[in-house]
Parts: structure tokens; sequence; C-alpha cells
């Protein structure tokens, strides 16, 4: 694959890894998902500091098309990206300290951060993923992909129960473990290649024995910082965090992936 040639789409079928190496990734409304899948899907073919150097190089081109492309224009300056860059690496820190070598925290970091984005672009539309859900399971369809894509208003979805906000202050640790382990397999197939190339599901026992995936979920729900699109509002409507667009989304990644080299 030419890594020049990445180029992001919501509308393109990210679950065939044809498509991946075609570069047919254009407009996407979701600079993370498909940058990191990507990035993902290389780990298993090449060493990890080629990986990352090229991961680097990818994110700073792909940074300046989303900047051409994006009609989403972010009010957030570079001073406040980096912000939310030190404070999701202080989350690493803070967390993955006493578990991983710091060389080992995008094994958890970079996943999470994807995965919280999903949650944050998936959330408005949940309810109707559900009842969509319903309806199809109770008409006996079993080909549900396109209607749920539709119902979630994005190329992919989540049919569980959950968001990541119901995953806070779980009674025990064995009941946070499953119901996290339910949420990401309520991911659609595509989001699920994703998560099989950064094996991240390793990492979910070790989290849980050592008690930090709460408190990595807590943390970046933290009301501090936004890794989601829509802006974030006080309560006079005045607002308090802007929404993450593509551009800033990928600055936030490239900075961590710097970091992490």
């Amino acid at each position: 694959m030419e890594i020049d040639r990445w180029r992001f789409s919501a509308a393109a079928d990210f679950s065939q890894p044809a498509t991946w190496a075609r570069g047919e990734f254009r407009g996407c409304r979701d600079f993370c998902l498909t940058d990191c899948a990507c990035f993902a899907k290389r780990t298993s073919t090449v060493k990890t500091a080629e990986f990352f150097e090229l991961a680097y190089a990818a994110a700073t081109r792909l940074q300046q098309r989303t900047r051409a492309a994006s009609s989403e224009p972010c009010d957030m300056s570079t001073g406040d990206l980096n912000w939310i860059a030190n404070f999701i690496w202080g989350i690493a820190d803070d967390v993955l300290r006493d578990l991983y070598v710091r060389g080992k925290y995008r094994d958890v970091i970079l996943p999470m951060m994807v995965i919280r984005r999903l949650d944050a672009v998936l959330e408005p539309n949940k309810q109707a993923v559900l009842d969509m859900r319903n309806r199809l399971d109770k008409a006996g369809i079993t080909n549900q992909d396109a209607a749920l894509r539709q119902a979630a208003g994005e190329a992919f979805y989540n049919t569980s129960p959950f968001v990541l906000r119901d995953l806070r202050n779980r009674p025990s640790q064995s009941q946070l473990k499953a119901d996290f382990e339910a949420y990401l397999e309520g991911f659609s197939p595509n989001v699920q290649e994703i998560l099989d190339n950064f094996e991240f599901r390793n990492q979910v026992p070790k989290l849980s024995k050592a008690d930090a995936l709460g408190t990595l979920i807590e943390k970046l729900l933290d009301s501090d910082i936004n890794l989601g699109p829509l802006p974030v509002l006080n309560g006079d409507g005045s607002v308090k965090h802007p929404g993450l667009d593509n551009h800033a989304m990928g600055t936030i990644f490239e900075e961590l992936v710097r970091r992490f080299n």
C-alpha cells in the first residue's frame, strides 16, 4: 500500500482490505476512525519503528488534505489542541505507568481514543439504532448492516445497550469487564476489524485485573475535554468546549503518535 494514496470516506466499505489498498477513503466525517484503522493494519506487517515513521508521515499528509476538504472548521487554536494531547498523554502516564512501559502506552491509548471518538459520534443516534435493531429482529431480518448504518447516520454503529458513560461506577471489576466487552462486541463489523488489528481485546483482562479499566474510561469522559464532533455547552447555552472536526482530531492523533515514537 502506498501511504501517499491513503484517503478516507465515510461512504467507503472499509470492512474490505482491498478498499484500503485502493485508497478510497475520501472526505471522511470521522478522521480518527479510519486514520487509526489503517495504522493498526500496518502493525501486523512492519516493525514498530517503521510503523510509527509511516504513521507520522501519513498523519501529516492527511492533516493537509482534511484541512482543505473539511466543511466543519474548528475554532480551536494549536495551543488548545496541544492541551488536549497533553491531557490524553497525562491519562496514559497516570493510569498505565505501573502496568506498561512507555513504549507500550500506544497499545491502550490509541484504540481507546478511537473508541471514545466513535462513542461520541454515535451517541446522538444510539436509541435510533437500538430501536431499528429491535424492529429488524422482530421481523426476522438477518442482513441488518445497511439499515443499522442508516439509523446511526454513519458508516458504522454499535448495537450494545451501552454508551461509555453507562459503564462508569460499575459495582465490580468483573461486571465492568463483562459490560465493556459486550460494548466492544456491539460495534459493526468494520470497527471489529479495526479492534482486531489493534489486538486491543488482549489488553482488557490486564486493565481489568489492575483495576485500571474503569479509571481509564472515567478519565476519557472527563468534562475538561471533548473528543466528539459536537460542541459541549454550558447551562446558559454558551460553548464550553467546541467540537473537534476531522482536522483537529487528526492533529491530536498526530501529536500522540509522535510522542509514542
